[in-house]
């Protein structure tokens, strides 16, 4: 998700699917005013919606989808993650704050175990926190 090119009104939100920079795309959203109202945001993907997979969006009341291409699933991309990016367009800024955040995920049947899970304990430092 993009939060992007500031309008008279507000911001793009914009969902940008990019498994290989040559074959991404983007879809723009609602105008996102910078009004200090506190929306609800959701993020689905279904891999068997449409004819490679569909995204759908959600900012407040605004919903959009887009489709993925076939050329994107060739790819062998399983888009698998989500993130909010900061394109670093234009010399401008927003700021974005989440919070009661819920998310559900589960593996795939073929997905590799990269490596064992550890709990790795660090002490607090004794000087407390270099940043307060």
């Amino acid at each position: 998700m993009e939060i992007m090119d500031q309008t008279s009104l507000g911001y793009s939100f914009t969902a940008v699917c990019s498994p290989r920079q040559n074959i991404s795309f983007e879809k723009r959203g609602p105008i996102m005013i910078p009004d200090r109202i506190q929306r609800t945001f959701s993020f689905e993907y279904d891999p068997d919606a449409g004819k490679a997979g569909r995204i759908t969006v959600t900012l407040g009341e605004d919903k959009f989808t887009a489709d993925l291409t076939p050329e994107q699933r060739k790819m062998g991309a399983t888009f698998d993650r989500f993130g909010l990016l900061n394109p670093r367009k234009g010399g401008k800024y927003v700021d974005v704050y989440v919070d009661d955040l819920i998310y559900s995920s589960r593996k795939t049947k073929d997905k590799q175990k990269w490596h064992e899970q550890e709990i790795i304990k660090v002490p607090y430092p004794k000087w407390g926190r270099k940043y307060k």
